[in-house]
């Protein structure tokens, strides 16, 4: 990242958030997806930044939103170095800006293994199990396999999702994810 681009974003009160590529000491947090759709990672300073809409290995302009002395809260507004598991979400529903499936934009394969890292994780800082024995487990289909949805009328009347984070109501005219009866 050149200077010109950290002055520039540090003027906008956006900061370039280098989302760490490779654990550090134990000291530091390793970069991980925290929950769907947020990584933990550090900023600069050292301090830990929950960063909404990044991926582990990519580098991102992120907006702060929420600040405190030890941590912060930033969402993306820009990719400079995408991860090799991002995609395209393949819901127009996702894409229009539908809140709901948070890991449509990482690969398939990759959302399973940060499933697995993230039960991993909480094993290990909440189990206290040293070296936790997972596996994968047989995957569901990436179509069509969710059973219940909260579906929201939009100020038209029409039928859609809530945005993410958001009591605005997104056109859903079709949901990848819904069970087939459901799309009826």
């Amino acid at each position: 990242v050149c200077a010109r681009e950290l002055a520039a974003a540090t003027e906008a009160n956006k900061r370039i958030v280098p989302v760490l590529r490779r654990a550090v000491d134990a000291a530091s947090v390793p970069p991980a997806l925290a929950r769907p759709n947020w990584i933990l990672a550090r900023d600069d300073d050292g301090r830990v930044v929950f960063v909404r809409g990044a991926l582990p290995g990519e580098t991102v302009h992120a907006d702060l939103v929420h600040e405190k002395r030890d941590w912060a809260r930033a969402h993306v507004v820009g990719i400079v170095d995408a991860s090799p598991d991002r995609i395209t979400p393949p819901c127009a529903s996702r894409r229009a800006g539908c809140g709901g499936c948070g890991w449509m934009h990482l690969e398939l394969q990759a959302q399973r293994r940060a499933k697995v890292a993230i039960v991993e994780e909480a094993l290990r800082r909440t189990g206290g199990i040293a070296d936790p024995a997972t596996m994968l487990g047989p995957g569901v289909a990436s179509e069509g396999y969710r059973t219940t949805a909260r579906v929201a009328a939009g100020p038209n009347g029409a039928a859609g999702f809530r945005a993410e984070r958001s009591h605005d109501v997104v056109p859903a005219p079709a949901c990848l994810v819904l069970h087939p009866t459901l799309r009826e």
